[in-house]
């Protein structure tokens, strides 16, 4: 199978429902047909879990596979101040107000 590319006119490919592959279309045809049927939180974690079977099947399609390299700048950030925050609590170098305060500014993040 032929790699597609992940940009098409500097839009992503997979937002562009004409370039869509079969499995694509399938998906996206199974989501309509569910948020179809009457309300139901059920029904809604399904659609949630069809988006997400399809955003994997464009990943497939588009080559894309996620390492640690490709984590967005601000998910490593929050990653990394977490990682500090667990080593001053280790070695007890900070108070216990003084970690709630930096916790709460990397939830602001």
């Amino acid at each position: 199978m032929k790699l597609l590319p992940h940009l098409v006119d500097g839009i992503a490919r997979r937002c562009r429902i004409d370039l869509d592959t079969p499995a694509e279309t399938a998906i996206r045809k199974a989501i309509n047909a569910v948020e179809s049927l009457p309300a139901s939180p059920l029904l809604t974690d399904a659609v949630v879990l069809l988006g997400k079977a399809k955003d994997k099947v464009s990943d497939f399609v588009e080559g894309i596979t996620l390492t640690t390299n490709d984590e967005p700048k601000q998910l490593r950030r929050a990653k990394d101040a977490l990682r500090n925050i667990r080593e001053r609590v280790e070695h007890n170098s900070r108070s216990k107000e003084n970690l709630c305060d930096e916790i709460t500014q990397i939830r602001d993040i």
